[in-house]
């Protein structure tokens, strides 16, 4: 019923009012859940995650995708809800579709007799850098502007979300990273250390340690330069990462000396691997040196323990005549009981 008001206005039907009500308070809710649960996500992979789960709720849509552009500029898939790869993910075709919806600024629909696809922009440090993608099938209605608005304002959220992650992430990264080798820190290697430890022993498998130290580099330092003596660190650095398996582990441990963490890997391989890298070095450094100590894990040590023994080797090898490795005594090793 319309009824007409006292300056000639007419009034909606009370029943569709409390329905727009209550429309209203539905979206307000499912917007509220969405912005809470961006908002508690610490990870990148966390808020795509959230940010696909309640687009896809919102919206009624088939599956959720969230796309962004990575640091080299090209379209990463970052998560898709339920799991699944993009059909056209990587195609010339795929890229250019989702570069238009970008460059549109506003969402854009695409149907193509396969699927119907809507594609939210998500903007990232002013700049819109990806998109929010819902498919449907091919027959399926247009979205409603109610679930457009409010996956429009999912993607807005997500784009902060993503730039706080993001930060956090680098925050996280920096804390635990050598600022001059681009290597694990300390605290990072001790971390992974402990780690390969638990794992070691739970699987019954070797597990070795190397602490090197380049030598004479104070002398180096004084006689060429400190700036010198960074580039050298920073060379014999990325030169440890790039001699190593991908499951190994290399870490400025502090100063000049260097620590390597081989998983799965028994004294015998651990001094064949640290032969080529001695050689590998040799052509290309005369100018200096290193020493190492070697030492493998036993059954009940920790990670301090291992640490102490290859440290031990290392001075031995120093008080040696440098420019060698030599293995911790396995008989007089420290143990511990906790």
């Amino acid at each position: 019923m319309i009824d007409p008001g006292a300056n000639g206005r007419q009034f909606d039907d009370p029943a569709d009012m409390q329905q727009r009500l209550r429309d209203a308070e539905v979206d307000a809710l499912a917007l509220v859940d969405a912005v809470s649960a961006l908002s508690s996500k610490l990870t990148v992979d966390e808020v795509s995650q959230v940010a696909c789960l309640h687009a896809r709720k919102i919206a009624r849509a088939k599956i959720a995708r969230l796309i962004m552009v990575d640091g080299a500029g090209n379209l990463k898939l970052l998560k898709s809800s339920p799991g699944s790869i993009h059909p056209a993910k990587g195609t010339q075709q795929w890229a250019h579709t989702v570069g238009s919806a970008m460059r549109n600024k506003r969402p854009s629909v695409l149907r193509d007799g396969k699927r119907l696809t809507i594609y939210f922009p998500v903007r990232k440090e002013g700049k819109i850098s990806g998109v929010l993608q819902l498919d449907y099938p091919a027959e399926s209605p247009d979205l409603t502007q109610r679930a457009q608005r409010l996956c429009e304002a999912v993607a807005t959220q997500c784009g902060v979300a993503l730039e706080r992650a993001e930060r956090a992430d680098e925050l996280q990264r920096l804390a635990v990273t050598d600022p001059l080798t681009g290597l694990g820190n300390r605290r990072q290697l001790l971390h992974d250390l402990r780690r390969e430890v638990v794992r070691a022993q739970r699987m019954q498998e070797p597990l070795s340690i190397v602490m090197l130290d380049i030598d004479n580099f104070k002398e180096f330092n004084d006689s060429r330069s400190h700036i010198e003596g960074d580039k050298l660190l920073h060379t014999f650095g990325r030169f440890l990462a790039k001699s190593l398996r991908g499951m190994d582990v290399a870490g400025r441990y502090g100063g000049e000396e260097f620590l390597l963490i081989l998983p799965n890997t028994p004294i015998a391989g651990a001094q064949e691997l640290l032969g080529r890298i001695r050689s590998d070095w040799a052509t290309l450094s005369v100018v200096v040196t290193f020493s190492g100590g070697l030492a493998s894990l036993h059954p009940k040590e920790t990670a301090v323990d291992v640490v102490l023994r290859a440290d031990i080797a290392m001075l031995r090898a120093k008080r040696a005549g440098r420019d060698r490795v030599m293995v911790s005594d396995e008989i007089h090793s420290p143990t511990s009981s906790s």
